[in-house]
């Protein structure tokens, strides 16, 4: 689907599911019912002949827009060159604050220092793993860029904690990783209505995670690779 948006419009439309589950257990068994993502994409079009993206018309040039994926943290869209543009989340993968705009080809974060080249990929710790990208391609003046929307659908499948282990003690979470496999991994937790409550990179395992300021539910819990080389989910309940 395709729509125009001024800087500040921005439409996001994802599928919704829900999920009935009938016990307060953080695990699932052979047969249960567990939350798992689709993807779908939101097509964003920017014209770089107005005044809301003129920044973009020159190579060189960079903007913020809502980031559909995270609405504590904006999209960075870059013209790279005459014919080639970039997008990526502005969310640090270190601790998860906003870097800042691109000054001479980098991207920093104002918090530790991190920093970026402009295809998302590190120059500098303490962040290990690249900022997302997004796909984005221009045609005239016309910048496309595609965001994958995360729904929640409801789907027979079996538990899949094949790299990590999940112990809960009320609202507080611990994770830790199985023999021989090793982080720094990212964690997210997923609401029914497909948006993201947490997402963040830990250096340090195991992870313990308080969830006591989180409306009380299910969630899906996503655990995996910070370079994307393995992912594992499971159905998380906060009392």
């Amino acid at each position: 689907m395709k729509k125009n948006c001024s800087r500040r419009e921005f439409c996001l439309r994802a599928g919704q599911g829900a999920l009935a589950l009938a016990i307060a257990s953080p695990l699932l068994r052979t047969g249960e019912t567990l939350a798992k993502s689709t993807s779908s994409l939101e097509t964003v079009t920017l014209d770089t002949s107005t005044n809301a993206y003129k920044a973009l018309a020159t190579v060189g040039g960079a903007i913020t827009i809502p980031d559909p994926n995270d609405s504590s943290r904006p999209a960075i869209v870059i013209r790279t060159g005459t014919s080639t543009v970039t997008a990526l989340s502005s969310k640090c993968t270190h601790q998860g604050c906003e870097v800042g705009l691109p000054q001479s080809g980098k991207l920093t974060c104002p918090c530790h220092s991190s920093q970026f080249d402009e295809t998302g990929a590190v120059l500098r710790g303490p962040a290990t793993a690249p900022l997302k990208k997004y796909t984005a391609s221009i045609s005239g003046t016309v910048i496309t860029v595609q965001f994958s929307a995360t729904a929640v659908i409801q789907q027979s499948a079996v538990q899949d904690t094949r790299h990590f282990s999940l112990v809960k003690r009320g609202t507080f979470v611990e994770i830790g990783l199985k023999d021989g496999i090793r982080g720094p991994v990212r964690m997210e937790i997923i609401d029914l209505g497909g948006r993201t409550i947490h997402d963040q990179i830990y250096e340090n395992l195991p992870i313990r995670w308080d969830g006591s300021a989180v409306v009380k539910g299910d969630y899906l819990l996503r655990i995996g690779a910070a370079d994307q080389s393995w992912m594992s989910e499971a159905r998380l309940t906060l009392p």
